[in-house]
């Protein structure tokens, strides 16, 4: 004699699901992949939106980025009149530039360009 068994109803477990461990780890891929298209798309340029002295220097590469910080700010801060009153009354003025003060140009490229690369 052999038993024939229907099933009329269907198991549905109530614990772990696998949507429940996809979903996440496809959020956490996308992530990574936006993170590195990211960098990518700025390889060698400043990042949008950064500053340099009050300077916006955003998306641009290495080579606009210093001319930009060489004409809006280490110029003017060349040109920039020192004065300076000694004891007995004397005066002596002079400018930044001719004194050779004035703002790292290169480190601040340096510096913008690594910003927001690193862990």
């Amino acid at each position: 004699m052999a038993a024939i068994a229907e099933r009329t109803e269907t198991y549905r477990s109530g614990g772990f699901r696998r949507a429940h461990l996809v979903v996440p780890l496809l959020v956490i891929a996308a992530l990574a992949v936006a993170a590195l298209g990211a960098d990518a798309a700025f390889a060698g340029r400043a990042l949008p939106h950064l500053t340099v002295a009050g300077i916006e220097v955003g998306t641009l590469p290495a080579s606009d980025l210093r001319a930009r910080l060489d004409v809006e700010v280490a110029r003017p801060w060349a040109a920039a009149q020192v004065e300076v009153r000694g004891p007995d009354g004397l005066v002596w003025t002079t400018t930044n530039g001719a004194i050779a003060i004035g703002p790292d140009v290169d480190r601040s490229v340096a510096d913008a360009l690594a910003y927001g690369r690193t862990g």
